[in-house]
């Protein structure tokens, strides 16, 4: 069977919930080079918590669906960018706008820890 991430994810969409897999999984996209899946993820947190959560199960599924397992590598966008930009130009950032960027990620992920606290409780109503 050939290659498609869109499979995958319609799998892993039956495992999970629709608001989880709507947050983590709809924004990625994959690539698969030999017997590697990168899948890029919108932001650092959005892959942290891919890798923390739901790599194990994304290894399970792909390996259920190809018969086969593959090396699941989680990035996201903004490293795989930068990495590219890096190689054919330097890129200087100033602390002022780093660290303002650093507590505007901290924020979010406090936030998005928050949602995801509150998905389940919703999730655990709805099963009662």
């Amino acid at each position: 069977m050939e290659f498609s991430w869109e499979i995958v994810l319609q799998k892993i969409s039956e495992k999970i919930s629709k608001p989880s897999f709507e947050t983590w999984f709809k924004p990625t996209v994959a690539e698969l080079n030999s017997n590697t899946l990168t899948i890029y993820a919108p932001n650092s947190f959005a892959r942290d918590w891919l890798e923390t959560h739901y790599e194990e199960m994304i290894g399970n599924v792909t390996e259920e669906i190809f018969s086969k397992p593959f090396e699941i590598i989680i990035t996201n966008r903004d490293n795989a960018n930068a990495e590219r930009k890096s190689k054919t130009e330097s890129v200087s950032t100033s602390n002022t706008t780093y660290d303002l960027l650093i507590n505007q990620n901290k924020l979010l992920q406090e936030k998005m820890e928050e949602l995801e606290k509150r998905i389940q409780l919703l999730e655990q109503r709805l099963e009662h």
